[in-house]
């Protein structure tokens, strides 16, 4: 359920209904269980949608529940081109979650190249380590157990960009050497 008719218009793209809730005066920035309408538009995948609610001065940094601003949840869905429009927006790429990833550690995980190759591009750190000293996409066997063996989606090209591929802790024995 969601707390503002401007959630549930974002979380549906109903992209006229959202125009006429900002026009009459919705907060863009208003929190459905930390969610933003931003966050909902990019988790459902509503890209057009989400550079409305940008252009409409949505918080680019917002977090959610979980501590994911908007680029980490693109990064989530695969949506480099929402990615680019944050980034313009001024959303560093960077950020971390909760538990330290990155939306690199995200786009990794869920074998989304062309997010990461959009992160990447717009200055993502392939080193970056969470809060397990993992880098991208070291979270994939702690997080996605039906994969547990196998090299996340993606990361032999996150490999080649100078990411370590999954490199475990930086002391133990899937550490790359250095």
């Amino acid at each position: 359920m969601h707390d503002t008719p401007l959630h549930t218009a974002a979380s549906v793209n109903h992209i006229e209904m959202v125009k006429l809730l900002l026009k009459h005066g919705a907060n863009v920035d208003a929190e459905d269980n930390s969610d933003s309408p931003l966050h909902l538009a990019i988790h459902a995948g509503h890209g057009k949608l989400a550079r409305l609610l940008m252009e409409a001065g949505a918080d680019v940094q917002a977090r959610n529940h979980a501590g994911n601003p908007p680029v980490q949840v693109a990064a989530f869905a695969g949506l480099p081109e929402v990615i680019k429009l944050l980034v313009e927006a001024g959303s560093p790429v960077n950020l971390q979650d909760q538990v330290g990833d990155t939306p690199l550690h995200d786009a990794a995980l869920q074998g989304q190249v062309e997010a990461a190759q959009a992160l990447i591009a717009a200055g993502a750190d392939v080193h970056a380590t969470n809060n397990a000293g993992k880098t991208p996409p070291g979270p994939c066997p702690a997080k996605r157990p039906r994969e547990r063996g196998r090299s996340a989606p993606g990361s032999r090209w996150l490999a080649q960009q100078g990411g370590l591929l999954d490199a475990g802790d930086q002391a133990g024995p899937h550490a790359r050497a250095r």
